[in-house]
């Protein structure tokens, strides 16, 4: 009798077990969060179990493994958007804000853009620089096409491209013990490039001075990197000097030079004004001979005017690298001209 009570207790048992495991199975069947418990504290799962109630936007959080502590300082801020939690978190990374500003300019200003554009936009332009841009289009002529990407090396501001304010965030001022600084714009005595464009610009002007010890001094630096706010000067000067049309082969529109994006440099010989003068110099010469060793290519030749789009500017350089400046050299082509391979 005691035998049978005791396999009788035991299949009572085994029956709550198993009745218990199909409990959990339902439960978790029935339970939209089930594969999202794991993130699950005390202090987030009421308030997201309250706030997350679409199954749709519960599938997307599950499936790009979005965890609580990437949207929980936005999610009970009013206007909170599942599909913009990547944009919201992008957003804060970036030019970190108060999240009910974020939430609000995501929500308005995302539109149609994928979460990586969203992301290139707010690391290379100010929240105030694309509200403006977003609510009132650019300033200086229609179908504009505003730049995702404006730290990409070989870019060229062509046709409608723009960039607005852009600023690189790598900018180094050029050390008077490099080169002689002339700068152009007011105020502003050293001029400043791209990181990357001071190690070769360094190894150039060294092998310059080795060989061209007497000319050294009378080669300077009179531009690199101009920012937005100074390119609306020479722009009105250009307009006024060559009229609103001819501008364009002397200068740009503000936001559309690529003396902005960080990587050009424009140079001068002391007591060489007149092109004939400056292209007889030993100076030119040697640059125009060498430049390309280290990564420079003159970007607006004499023969190359329809192509460019810009008149003869016999000192203006840019950095492009070893190989496509290589290229450009043997070919004797532009950047418009060429497929640019990766700055090496």
């Amino acid at each position: 009798m005691s035998e049978m009570k005791l396999k009788r207790g035991l299949l009572v048992v085994v029956l709550c077990g198993l009745f218990l495991v199909c409990f959990s199975l339902l439960d978790d069947q029935y339970d939209p969060f089930a594969r999202y418990k794991s993130y699950f504290t005390k202090e987030n799962e009421a308030i997201i179990r309250e706030t997350i109630t679409d199954t749709n936007d519960i599938d997307y959080i599950v499936q790009q493994k979005i965890k609580p502590e990437q949207y929980m300082e936005f999610i009970q801020i009013p206007g909170f958007t599942v599909k913009n939690i990547l944009c919201y978190e992008a957003a804060m990374r970036e030019q970190p804000s108060d999240p009910t500003s974020i939430v609000n300019f995501v929500n308005t200003y995302r539109k149609d853009y994928s979460v990586a554009e969203f992301e290139r936009l707010v690391t290379n332009y100010k929240y105030a620089s694309l509200a403006s841009y977003f609510d009132n289009g650019y300033l200086y002529f229609k179908d504009s096409n505003l730049l995702l990407d404006p730290a990409e090396p070989l870019l060229l501001l062509k046709d409608k491209n723009i960039v607005i304010d852009y600023a690189p965030k790598n900018l180094v001022g050029v050390d008077f013990s490099i080169i002689g600084s002339a700068s152009i714009v007011p105020g502003e005595e050293q001029v400043h490039v791209r990181e990357e464009v001071i190690e070769p610009l360094t190894t150039m002007m060294q092998e310059f001075t080795k060989v061209e010890p007497n000319n050294v001094g009378k080669l300077l630096l009179t531009s690199g990197y101009i920012s937005y706010t100074n390119q609306i000067e020479f722009w009105k000067n250009a307009q006024i000097q060559h009229g609103t049309v001819d501008f364009k082969r002397y200068n740009d529109y503000p936001g559309q030079s690529e003396n902005q994006l960080g990587f050009s440099i424009t140079l001068k010989i002391v007591g060489k004004d007149k092109v004939e003068d400056i292209e007889a110099s030993e100076e030119y010469k040697w640059l125009k001979e060498n430049a390309y060793k280290y990564g420079f290519t003159f970007r607006y030749p004499l023969d190359k005017e329809q192509v460019t789009g810009k008149s003869y500017q016999p000192l203006t350089l840019r950095y492009v690298g070893k190989s496509n400046a290589t290229e450009l050299y043997n070919s004797k082509k532009v950047l418009e001209e060429i497929k640019p391979k990766e700055i090496d």
